[in-house]
């Protein structure tokens, strides 16, 4: 296991006693486990965050985007197993495919986690780490899909911080974004 940067390892200290969160810890994991087994460079699982090695070659904004939205899925969303087996239960209640459920969990979760960490301490680094690594190199999407639908509620959310005009939403994502 790698240890954490010197810059990690201060960011991490500031984000457990801004959120007061000393039980979280950190582990360096390999870019290809992170990707082959949970297609993602950063995730979190209850007290341990797991943060891709690839990621110690990108920019610290990015870093700090992604060290900071794993930290929210303990502050903002599920928070608790028991709120995460609530959730659940109320997705599937709204019809949810059981097999959707925790990826339409985590579409929502990650929505509101980016949306909240634009508006705290971290918020400039998180614009600048969500602009890199959702919208460059802008790709030509051919097909809707959740992801779609993820980058365009998101891309809501940074034109609300630059106080920018909204983008054209369908309903479907302008109900969510609002």
């Amino acid at each position: 296991m790698r240890p954490l940067t010197p810059f990690l390892e201060r960011l991490a200290d500031e984000i457990r006693k801004h959120y007061a969160l000393t039980n979280v810890d950190i582990k360096i994991t390999s870019d290809r486990a992170m990707k082959n087994v949970l297609n993602t460079v950063g995730a979190f699982v209850w007290n341990i965050i797991l943060f891709s090695d690839g990621l110690l070659k990108k920019s610290h904004d990015l870093q700090t985007t992604v060290l900071v939205h794993e930290f929210g899925h303990r502050v903002y969303f599920p928070e608790t197993r028991a709120k995460q087996e609530v959730y659940s239960i109320i997705a599937e209640l709204a019809g949810i495919p059981e097999h959707s459920t925790g990826r339409f969990l985590n579409i929502i979760g990650d929505l509101m986690i980016n949306r909240a960490n634009l508006y705290d301490v971290w918020h400039k680094q998180m614009y600048r780490g969500l602009r890199e690594s959702y919208f460059s190199p802008k790709e030509e999407r051919k097909v809707y899909d959740n992801y779609t639908f993820f980058l365009n509620v998101l891309n809501a959310s940074l034109h609300e911080y630059r106080n920018h005009k909204m983008p054209v939403l369908t309903s479907t994502e302008e109900k969510a974004y609002h």
